[in-house]
């Protein structure tokens, strides 16, 4: 096969059309098309996960080396740009390289308005139209051309409709005549003679067929390809006058370029020891059970109590997926960045084993920079993305979800949900990964129906998932797993499996056989733990708060609000200057909130893990901690007291989980839980007012009619029973209740309806519901991918 540079016709394939121009330097088309063709081709392992990977290669199959062919179209996505309309861009550039061929549309094309603004057609729908007839040329049925050219033609971030592309292949001026269709054929051809491929002509192209998600495989392929391919800093501008000198030199550069990436797969210890230095718990070990040697992909949802080593589990199930599937990493998303912080910490050498990685929230640079640490990559919450810079910015400086370890907040799994530009790229990111949920019961409705929607996709993508909670409702363990199995055996309509008992601590294991529930002991520091509540009333808190704290003994107060912090503080030192108390002998009293600075905030969580983290040293004098939810689901703290605002059941039964975290109580010593912040009366509780802002009234009122008659709470086998009863409907309304309860139920409903609307509203189709003549769908009105939170009360 000829490249085409022995006769005037076949130069201009590699000398005129330009590719990349700044800054007086111009590098031709045809050699970005084969840097990306061979960045593909060393991509194609690394970026995409077994499953994918496994579709889009039977798609190319019947043409013989299907990673090449793969590689090759990730390569030819930028054809449009043989076009008069892209080339006239650079006006300048293209009346000199053209000149010899003195194309007529070069003369008659407007490309830009009177005050200089682009009025062009976007090339990658010029890239779409030019391939559906190259590829119907070959022998492809018209339904296999069209989708790889709206493929190619997505490489922006948004895939082009069907009308879109209609009114593109009409404007036969900005595609150029019959001369232009030859010259990108030939084009196609220098590419092809110069990568080492066959004559596509003759080869099996009619028996080319694709799933939903080969395709969306092989668009991202194409867009992360082309990003490091564009970058200079891999592919210095060259010239096209000896394309296998060049071919050559560009091979180099893209395994430095996969190299620079530091794309090194995790290849972890699988046993329990090597990983983490210790023997496993009971429910670490029932884990291992049941996900070694794994024949394929499962979800797997860890039921424990707080402090029974939830997190290791996850990582260890992660490690054994890697082993037994191929899996490169691991993301494990987390509800906040004080436990993705804490988390972060915990990923040692030993469990990294060689692979990078990331932390991944909007904080995380001031959090390294503080250690003295440099990230990997660091991601921002919220950050939203337009645009072909920015997509680019979001690779080169925060590719946290290509990284084969990621440690950040759900946030980042989230956004694989939400219809927007380059969805595609983050849902293929999560394909090579085992992806951890922690805290999976904390969600809001809409967090958890955009979640429900990403599960889906891995499930369907055979993505292993681990999700864990303490106290994780039964309904809404049966919702995810529908979510997942219904991706993974194609049936959005999957019905619920059914479940045993109320066995707790648990793990479920779903996969494409079906359903288990395996039991498992909770920790020896969890087992039989009696909780003794206590009422207290607002007033009294700060006066209960220093009684606890002789002996040395920290004290932990959680209230709901900030302003409550505020208040209990000041209360607590006024008690103490009532009372006379020297300053030397008075308890430490320490803030922590969301609202303190960054540096404040990380020193005061490093000394109290210091203090009352496992294996901390204990104070040496009365300790307590007034703060917000952060106490809840923030940090590995172990406390000897604890008052709390009521809240939500699941919620102080996780502020519990703070009590005697890592040490059993001496003989004799009573577990007490002091709740705050309700009165009752005939009509039912009354609440303080802020109360309704931050959680749902109906779950409040459901809680405090499961608490108020109790005067314990035996743990952790009471945690199932409470948990279904406030977040199921089986609890009916006390005496006097019926009013208040009624106004709830019906707020509750109307909350969460709208809550799951909205979230449908933003989220990606289902990968079932997903034709591939509607690939176009994924980036359809596309929403701010920044929208992962509400500010609706929770649940």
């Amino acid at each position: 096969m000829s490249s085409g540079l022995s006769n005037p016709a076949g130069a201009c394939v590699a000398a005129a059309p330009w590719g990349k121009a700044a800054k007086g330097q111009v590098h031709p088309l045809v050699c970005h098309c084969i840097d990306t063709t061979l960045v593909a081709e060393l991509a194609l392992c690394r970026y995409l996960g077994p499953g994918p990977l496994a579709e889009l290669r039977a798609a190319f199959e019947p043409l013989g080396d299907a990673d090449l062919w793969i590689a090759l179209f990730a390569g030819l996505h930028d054809i449009g740009k043989h076009t008069p309309m892209f080339q006239l861009l650079r006006e300048d550039v293209a009346r000199e390289r053209f000149a010899p061929w003195d194309p007529k549309e070069l003369a008659r094309l407007k490309v830009r308005g009177g005050s200089g603004e682009r009025i062009d057609t976007f090339h990658g729908g010029l890239t779409a139209v030019h391939i559906v007839g190259l590829l119907e040329r070959w022998g492809a049925d018209r339904t296999t051309a069209k989708l790889i050219a709206v493929v190619l033609g997505g490489h922006h971030g948004h895939f082009p409709t069907p009308t879109i592309l209609k009114h593109v292949g009409l404007g036969t001026t900005g595609v150029g005549g019959p001369s232009w269709t030859r010259w990108r054929d030939r084009l196609v051809t220098a590419v092809i003679n110069a990568v080492g491929l066959p004559e596509p002509e003759g080869l099996a192209w009619d028996r080319v067929r694709f799933t939903p998600l080969a395709a969306t495989a092989l668009a991202a392929l194409t867009t992360i390809s082309d990003w490091i391919a564009s970058d200079t800093e891999n592919f210095p501008y060259g010239t096209a006058d000896d394309l296998t000198a060049y071919t050559t030199g560009a091979r180099r550069a893209a395994a430095k370029a996969i190299a620079r990436l530091n794309w090194v797969p995790w290849s972890p210890p699988t046993g329990f020891k090597a990983l983490f230095g210790k023997d496993p718990r009971p429910m670490q070990e029932v884990v291992e059970k049941s996900v070694r040697g794994a024949k394929g992909p499962a979800l797997v949802i860890i039921e424990a109590p707080p402090g029974d080593g939830k997190s290791k589990a996850a990582i260890h199930a992660c490690a054994l997926f890697s082993e037994a599937l191929g899996m490169s990493g691991m993301y494990l998303g987390n509800p906040t960045q004080a436990t993705t912080n804490q988390l972060y910490l915990e990923i040692d050498p030993a469990v990294a084993v060689g692979a990078p990685v990331a932390l991944v929230h909007s904080a995380a640079k001031d959090f390294l920079d503080g250690r003295g640490a440099q990230p990997s990559s660091v991601d921002v919450d919220g950050a939203t993305e337009e645009g072909d810079r920015s997509a680019r910015e979001w690779f080169t400086r925060k590719k946290a979800l290509l990284t084969p370890i990621g440690v950040g907040t759900v946030d980042q799994v989230l956004k694989t949900a939400i219809r927007s530009g380059h969805v595609f790229v983050r849902l293929l990111a999560l394909s090579n990964k085992t992806v951890v949920i922690d805290e999976v019961h904390g969600y809001s409705t809409y967090m958890s129906t955009l979640l429900d929607r990403v599960l889906a996709w891995l499930g369907r993508m055979g993505v292993p998932v681990v999700l864990m909670s303490a106290t994780l409702p039964s309904g809404r363990r049966d919702r995810l797993i529908r979510a997942w199995r219904g991706g993974l055996l194609q049936d959005a309509a999957l019905p619920v499996e059914p479940r045993d008992g109320d066995v707790y601590p648990r793990i479920t294991v779903a996969d494409a056989a079906g359903v288990r529930h395996e039991p498992a002991d909770p920790a020896p520091v969890n087992e039989r733990r009696t909780l003794h509540l206590k009422r207290i009333a607002t007033d009294e808190v700060a006066r209960w708060a220093v009684g606890e704290s002789v002996a040395n003994r920290a004290v932990a107060v959680v209230h709901n609000l900030v302003r409550r912090v505020t208040d209990t503080v000041l209360a607590i030192h006024a008690h103490l200057d009532e009372q006379g108390v020297p300053e030397a002998d008075r308890p430490r009293v320490a803030v922590l909130t969301g609202r303190l600075a960054a540096g404040s905030r990380r020193k005061l969580e490093e000394d109290l893990r210091g203090l009352l983290g496992r294996g901390g040293t204990r104070p040496d004098r009365g300790l307590i901690v007034v703060g917000t939810q952060v106490l809840e689901l923030g940090l590995d703290l172990d406390f000897d007291a604890m008052c709390t605002d009521v809240a939500p059941v699941d919620a102080m039964i996780q502020r519990a989980g703070r009590l005697h975290r890592h040490r059993a109580p001496a003989d004799g010593q009573t577990l007490t839980l002091a709740i705050t912040g309700v009165q009752d009366t005939p009509a039912g509780p009354r609440f303080p007012g802020y109360l309704s802002t931050v959680y749902e009234p109906m779950i409040m009122m459901r809680t405090w009619a499961a608490l108020r008659d109790r005067a314990v709470i035996s743990l952790p086998g009471d945690i199932p029973t409470l948990v279904d009863d406030v977040y199921s409907e089986r609890l009916s309304a006390p005496p006097g209740w019926a009013d208040a309860w009624s106004a709830a139920a019906d707020r509750l409903k109307r909350n969460l309806k709208n809550q799951e609307l909205d979230a449908a509203n933003r989220y990606v189709p289902h990968p079932v519901a997903l034709a591939c003549s509607r690939l176009e769908l994924l980036t359809a009105q596309p929403q701010d991918p920044s929208r992962t939170r509400d500010s609706r009360p929770r649940r």
